[in-house]
């Protein structure tokens, strides 16, 4: 498909009009047949563009259509938060801390708790579900990152914080990951298969990944997990659940969480020049990353520190080295072992050589 540009819609427009009268003869910048041309062009013009851009997207992705298969929306993070009185001596009144209550993060990340709840009388707290107000995997907030009670009825009563991260928030699928995507979803078509086991869990709310093992004759072990490598109850039944659509007759399927080993990561970073860098929300970004190689990890693979290192290179143009001190070496994990980044700490930025 050819766009044709203002330029030459114009040109296109005044030769057409020479060909057909000679009464008409100023065409030059400012005349008023001219200024007439230029302002059709224009809309001409985008026209063009408003086709290129639907035949375009209309031609990426057909073929996700044509299965009604569709980009994953972004999601909110959930976290648990802990409201304790805010004089933990006078424990003789209940705090009702109702559903909708607004909380926040120094850096303006805005929760919402999704039911009541109560700090009963003789208690100092109580914990609750939380959401983000926004989708986004910078929603997923850093542990003791939530600490601003921002309803104004409870300000003078209560304190909060969130003793573990924030996860669940993912961005807007991109076309590379919905590519990867419908790579896996085709695999399962052939339903019954271990790929399309892998693939029924991993459409489960909150399943980060999934490896299906053939182990004997008519059993299958199907390991879940989810962030933070493990597998609630809750999810666990979902999984079971959902599986009842994708395994074979008369093959049994057992859902287990993988075996979790954690992993702490501790970074010295060096930047060009201290001067052009903020040193917080580098080191935000960079945690943020690591941590993000989680979800990249199979059951039974190894972490590298190869890997670390590429990753939070690629934060920053300013980042000119790195060094893991911990761990020392590369992780292995055993055939039925996950690897999560429990935790990531920058223990220094600096200009100077590291």
């Amino acid at each position: 498909m050819k766009i044709k540009t203002l330029k030459q819609i114009v040109t296109d427009l005044i030769q057409w009009t020479i060909s057909k009268t000679n009464k008409i003869t100023d065409f030059n910048v400012g005349s008023v047949i001219r200024t007439l041309y230029e302002s059709i062009a224009a809309e001409i013009e985008e026209i063009y563009y408003h086709l290129w851009n639907g035949f375009r997207d209309s031609v990426k992705n057909a073929i996700f259509y044509s299965f009604d298969f569709h980009y994953l929306e972004p999601t909110p993070a959930t976290a648990t938060l802990t409201f304790t009185r805010l004089d933990e001596n006078d424990t003789t009144i209940p705090i009702n801390i109702p559903a909708g209550t607004v909380v926040a993060t120094e850096e303006g990340i805005y929760f919402t708790t999704l039911s009541d709840c109560v700090i009963p009388i003789g208690e100092t707290s109580t914990t609750v579900t939380a959401q983000s107000q926004l989708t986004g995997s910078n929603m997923n907030v850093l542990e003791n990152t939530i600490n601003i009670v921002v309803t104004p009825d409870l300000q003078s009563s209560i304190t909060v914080t969130n003793p573990e991260p924030a996860t669940g928030g993912t961005d807007q699928e991109t076309d590379e990951e919905i590519k990867e995507r419908f790579g896996e979803y085709i695999k399962s078509l052939a339903k019954g298969t271990l790929s399309a086991l892998e693939y029924g869990a991993k459409t489960v709310q909150g399943v980060l990944n999934a490896t299906a093992v053939d182990h004997y004759l008519g059993i299958v072990d199907l390991y879940v997990w989810d962030t933070n490598g493990e597998l609630s109850d809750t999810l666990k039944s979902q999984v079971e659940a959902e599986i009842e659509n994708w395994r074979a007759g008369g093959i049994q399927v057992k859902v287990h969480a993988p075996n979790r080993k954690t992993v702490s990561v501790t970074l010295k970073v060096q930047v060009s020049d201290l001067n052009y860098v903020d040193t917080n929300s580098l080191s935000q970004k960079i945690i943020e990353s690591v941590k993000a190689i989680t979800s990249e990890i199979k059951l039974g693979k190894s972490l590298n520190i190869s890997e670390i290192i590429s990753t939070a290179m690629s934060v920053s143009p300013y980042i000119v080295d790195v060094k893991v001190t911990q761990p020392t070496e590369d992780v292995t994990a055993e055939t039925y072992e996950v690897i999560i980044i429990s935790d990531v700490t920058i223990s220094e930025i600096t200009d100077e050589e590291i």
